[in-house]
């Protein structure tokens, strides 16, 4: 219950302790519930320890605890932001290790919608790993990014029935239109919408005859 705790928080001293104390503690249980609440709360000042205590577990040859810790702690600096984070959330999301590629499917929309990092997401969108692919998708809908939305549209042709109910629903956020689990109406409607070829109820506009 430590991280649930401390991320109810709002003293800044209390803050600053959770950097100086608990985050620097041997134990991996009080140290991985620190960097959660580190996250939850967005508390900026912690970035700097973060990212410092990422990098020496990635250079390490990690153990199934490096590896969470290092989950949490780029879960937590992609959830508080930043300029910052913005290279090592891009280095995640070509990281060999799914978990990390996971954690930059589910945050790096949040703070950045650069050319790079929606290149990087579609690449995501496109994982092997359905897990990937189902996170990328929902964040690509609670993000309303526009211009993903053809990845939506693969993944509902491609991904597990999870995959497919993600993209459904971030479709629907973002078009305000409801075509069911069809991708090829789909296809169709964004088809019709990039090229401004849609009637006044949002529907595409039926073909001229020749």
């Amino acid at each position: 219950y430590l991280g649930r705790a401390l991320a109810l928080t709002k003293d800044d001293e209390v803050k600053a302790w959770m950097v100086e104390k608990p985050l620097a503690n041997p134990n991996d249980r009080i140290r991985v519930s620190t960097i959660e609440a580190l996250g939850e709360i967005r508390y900026r000042g912690a970035l700097g320890a973060l990212k410092a205590l990422y990098e020496r577990e990635a250079n390490k040859n990690n153990s199934a605890g490096d590896a969470v810790v290092m989950y949490e702690c780029l879960r937590a600096m992609g959830r508080i932001g930043g300029a910052e984070v913005k290279e090592t959330l891009h280095a995640a999301a070509q990281s060999k290790d799914w978990r990390m590629q996971l954690v930059a499917a589910e945050v790096l929309l949040d703070h950045f919608k650069d050319p790079k990092s929606l290149e990087l997401m579609g690449k995501l969108s496109k994982a092997d790993r359905q897990v990937i692919r189902e996170e990328a998708a929902v964040s690509v809908g609670r993000n309303k990014v526009e211009p993903l939305f053809d990845s939506l549209i693969l993944t509902m042709r491609e991904g597990s029935l999870r995959c497919k109910w993600a993209a459904y629903e971030s479709m629907k956020a973002i078009s305000g239109q409801d075509f069911s689990l069809a991708p090829d109406v789909w296809e169709t409607w964004w088809s019709a919408t990039k090229r401004g070829k849609l009637t006044e109820q949002g529907r595409p506009a039926p073909r001229e005859r020749l």
